[in-house]
């Protein structure tokens, strides 16, 4: 089952119908940039990235929290998000962060400068102009 509590749109079936139920838990923040991985997202505000969904592996961060959970202050510019099935990834000041398992080196390079950043299934690429 899928929680109003976890996930921003559900598809809600009913009567042979479909539409989308949202639900917007920070809905007093203005979301600048958006990722999602295969069972997580992670989003940025003026306040600080959020995350939810699976965090088995990490993919939200070490922080404490509930459904929704914010894993960093900001007072920084985020230029990049992406996610990849159980990693996420954050350009913030120039700066590449990286957060999930770190089994087969998934998750490493927090702090380097880098201009750019993807995720896929199970790998980053990450580019520095110049």
């Amino acid at each position: 089952t899928i929680s109003k509590e976890t996930y921003l749109g559900v598809i809600v079936m009913g009567n042979g119908r479909r539409h989308i139920s949202l639900y917007w838990p920070l809905k007093n923040l203005i979301v600048h940039k958006v990722a999602c991985g295969i069972s997580h997202t992670i989003v940025s505000t003026l306040d600080g990235l959020y995350g939810w969904g699976e965090n088995e592996s990490g993919q939200l961060g070490e922080l404490p929290g509930g459904h929704i959970r914010k894993i960093f202050n900001l007072n920084a510019v985020v230029s990049k998000l992406s996610c990849g099935s159980e990693h996420s990834c954050a350009i913030i000041s120039g700066r590449l962060h990286m957060w999930g398992p770190k089994e087969g080196g998934i998750v490493g390079g927090d702090g380097y400068a880098f201009d750019d950043v993807e995720c896929g299934g199970l790998h980053c690429v990450a580019l520095k102009d110049g």
